[in-house]
């Protein structure tokens, strides 16, 4: 028999605790399904074209190209949202929550959008205080996602939460390794067009200068 909302609410921090201890494990679980979707579909050889602009950009900031505008990002988002939501509900349901509860899903998605934001953040990044604070309890900070855009991107794989970087072995701690700006971006030359086009079409040599290509793309000095 499902408990109400009003006698659910009335047992007071037991059903707060039990609220946050299902919000942490959706949360936590959720990290996982990014991970591997992140991991072995995006980077996959068949999926990369739905990620690879993602990793284009050689200055990471949101107001990127790449970054602020994903054409194929409902590839890797929709399967952690339904697998998210589906894992929830089956919370709910096993531990027979009240229907006022169910709205609390709406806390984790919206974490979801908060970090996503400020792992690309390049103001963020300069504030070491913010990596102090979220690394005990294994959120993803800026200092730690860079990694993963650099030339070598099979590090730091993990969006939302380090835990299953650590679990799988794919974790650089940022306090104990360095990168070298240059190698932001991709290994080889591709712009955003030829990426969302499967290489189909690039931006021609004229106008890469006047779209910024040398700048916002790993694109060689001897190809401009």
């Amino acid at each position: 028999i499902a408990v109400n909302d009003a006698k659910y609410l009335s047992l007071g921090w037991l059903s707060a605790s039990l609220t946050l201890v299902i919000l942490i494990v959706t949360f936590y679980f959720s990290g996982l399904v990014d991970y591997v979707v992140h991991r072995w579909l995006s980077h996959s050889r068949w999926f990369w074209f739905t990620h690879e602009y993602h990793h284009i950009p050689s200055i990471v900031s949101n107001w990127m190209p790449g970054i602020v505008v994903r054409p194929f990002s409902i590839v890797s988002v929709a399967p952690q949202i339904i697998l998210t939501l589906i894992f929830y509900t089956s919370l709910f349901y096993i531990f027979k929550l009240p229907p006022i509860l169910y709205n609390a899903i709406y806390i984790i998605l919206a974490l979801h959008i908060a970090i996503l934001v400020w792992i690309h953040s390049s103001v963020l990044r300069k504030h070491w205080w913010i990596h102090k604070i979220l690394r005990p309890i294994g959120i993803t900070t800026p200092q730690e996602h860079i990694f993963h855009h650099t030339t070598n991107p099979n590090r730091n794989f993990a969006n939302l939460t380090t835990l299953w970087d650590k679990v799988f072995g794919t974790y650089v701690d940022p306090v104990r390794n360095t990168y070298n700006p240059s190698e932001v971006g991709l290994s080889y030359n591709q712009d955003f067009l030829g990426a969302v086009t499967a290489n189909q079409l690039h931006i021609p040599k004229q106008y890469r200068k006047f779209f910024l290509v040398g700048i916002l793309c790993n694109w060689r000095k001897k190809d401009k």
